[in-house]
């Protein structure tokens, strides 16, 4: 970020664009083909709306194909 950033508008805004292209507008959602795509949007959306400040930005995110879940959480009906 540069010196002279706006940080509470930046942060608005990079948080906008993030819940924008994770999640999409309730009613309808935002497509995902794939994680890598949806991290890409975000990202570029978030540079875009506080340019020039944000020169880079990153998103680390686990390599997990499946996620551990209990039984116990899942109403017997699914069972």
């Amino acid at each position: 970020a540069t010196d002279s950033a706006p940080f509470n508008d930046c942060y608005a805004k990079v948080k906008h664009e993030f819940i924008k292209n994770f999640a999409g507008p309730p009613d309808t959602g935002v497509d995902s083909p794939a994680a890598q795509q949806t991290q890409y949007q975000m990202c570029l959306g978030a540079l875009d709306a506080c340019k020039p400040h944000i020169a880079d930005i990153k998103i680390v995110t686990p390599n997990l194909h499946y996620m551990p879940l209990s039984s116990l959480s899942v109403p017997s009906h699914m069972h």
